[in-house]
């Protein structure tokens, strides 16, 4: 490989690369394709990451499972995302989750050690990786925050209110769209569960009475929106 795939391009981990320095890219972090089918396990929890993945094509699922087997859905990976390169660049802790190819799925894999573990005088390109890797990180942990803020609130009204309003505030609207694919069978149960509470909420005696913002799903949830009662 001496060019970067389409979506590659497109990811942010690789902003600031010039088109005269992708086979050396390339070759600097030993990139190698894979190409895994639907229902495929990517990487199993417990397994020791030595490379950091990018999704080309397809899709992958971000699955955390317990001890008895019950499975929680982290996060879903689509074309340009990156992902295990927490655990690629600390290598002395396995990784905590199952990764799973939603359907048939392309991914590049890549030695972000070789950008860490520098030389000498570093390379102009490995500066630029390892500026954006940092970024990447710090968006992340940002929204673990973001879901830790929410999951410490008392009950679960509390936790509903507090991540709607941060994604009203997000979107700087009264209405916007959940950030997941109603193709996911979990997604869908995610939805109707929400459109539940939020119902459970509109009944309540006490925001009868109140000129404040009160969430509501429209069909099946993937539009949520606030409106004044």
């Amino acid at each position: 490989m001496k060019k970067f795939p389409v979506e590659m391009k497109k990811s942010p981990f690789f902003e600031g690369i010039e088109d005269t320095e992708e086979e050396k890219v390339l070759k600097g972090l030993d990139a190698h394709e894979m190409t895994y089918d639907k229902e495929n396990y990517i990487l199993h929890c417990g397994e020791q990451v030595k490379e950091m993945g990018m999704l080309v094509s397809g899709g992958l699922l971000i699955v955390q499972e317990d001890f008895w087997g019950n499975r929680n859905l982290v996060a879903k990976i689509g074309p340009g995302d990156v992902f295990a390169e927490t655990f690629a660049c600390m290598q002395r802790r396995n990784i905590n989750v199952n990764v799973i190819a939603e359907e048939a799925a392309d991914v590049l894999w890549l030695n972000v050690q070789n950008i860490l573990d520098a030389d000498g005088e570093t390379e102009g390109w490995k500066l630029v990786l390892l500026r954006n890797l940092l970024e990447n990180m710090a968006e992340k942990n940002l929204r673990f925050n973001e879901k830790l803020t929410h999951m410490g609130k008392r009950n679960t009204r509390e936790k509903l209110l507090s991540y709607l309003s941060a994604e009203a505030q997000k979107h700087g609207t009264s209405e916007f769209n959940i950030p997941f694919s109603r193709k996911l069978q979990s997604s869908e149960i995610f939805l109707k569960s929400l459109q539940y509470k939020i119902l459970i909420l509109l009944l309540q005696p006490k925001y009868s009475h109140r000129r404040k913002p009160i969430p509501y799903i429209c069909g099946l949830g993937a539009k949520v929106g606030c409106e004044h009662v």
